[in-house]
């Protein structure tokens, strides 16, 4: 083979088809490709190149596919449909959760004041243990006070003469917001009942027993005036 032929052939093993675009010329009466040989209409010619093809992986066409027909059938991108939904949860649920809120503010308060007003009536019954026996001039009133913020318990003993004795049992749990009373005589059934404490108009703390209303001071008064009627 001559040193141009060679070359003529390393030139069309070089060649790629998808470099090198078919061409085609007229062979007994109908085109064939210069490369192949083959004719124009064959089907290899219908092939495309699939090197210069951009591939997709299955998962990301999937996800596209899914995102594109969701789109399709709402006619919303995925962030309209957030931004409307929580608009409309906004609006819906807006004054219930004020409400809530307030409410959640109010419970807070009254615990604290709550405890604010035990703090004050069992100080009151231990500072008022002393003067009254030193005003009487003997030992009737007793006075025990345990516990502490959000539990506390009061015993209140009283003994004007020797044949009669009253005594209370007051306790205060924080999360009732309320005060247990227990009131017996002479050893003889005890009476319970429940005080509430309530917030006024001004923001204070009041005990109520039924239409009624006191400060750690007047309680305290009422429970030693049953004590010793």
């Amino acid at each position: 083979m001559s040193e141009k032929g060679a070359k003529v052939v390393r030139e069309q093993l070089a060649r790629r088809g998808s470099d090198h675009p078919h061409s085609f010329k007229p062979i007994a009466g109908f085109r064939t490709c210069r490369i192949c040989g083959l004719a124009r209409g064959h089907q290899a010619h219908d092939v495309k190149d699939s090197a210069n093809t951009p591939q997709h992986s299955t998962q990301e066409q999937g996800i596209t596919g899914s995102s594109d027909a969701s789109s399709d059938l709402t006619g919303e991108k995925p962030s309209d449909w957030l931004d409307a939904t929580v608009e409309r949860a906004k609006k819906k649920y807006q004054v219930q959760r004020a409400l809530d809120k307030r409410s959640v503010q109010a419970e807070a308060m009254k615990r604290k004041l709550g405890n604010q007003f035990c703090r004050e009536l069992f100080a009151w019954f231990e500072n008022v243990e002393v003067r009254f026996n030193n005003r009487f001039g003997s030992q009737v009133l007793a006075v025990s006070v345990v516990g502490s913020d959000g539990s506390r318990n009061a015993q209140i003993l009283a003994r004007p003469i020797r044949t009669q004795e009253g005594a209370a049992s007051l306790s205060y749990v924080e999360n009732t917001a309320s005060l247990g009373l227990n009131v017996g005589f002479d050893g003889g059934p005890e009476t319970a009942q429940i005080i509430k404490l309530v917030l006024s108009a001004h923001g204070a703390i009041l005990a109520e027993i039924g239409a009624k209303h006191y400060t750690p001071e007047q309680l305290g008064q009422k429970i030693i005036d049953d004590l010793l009627a």
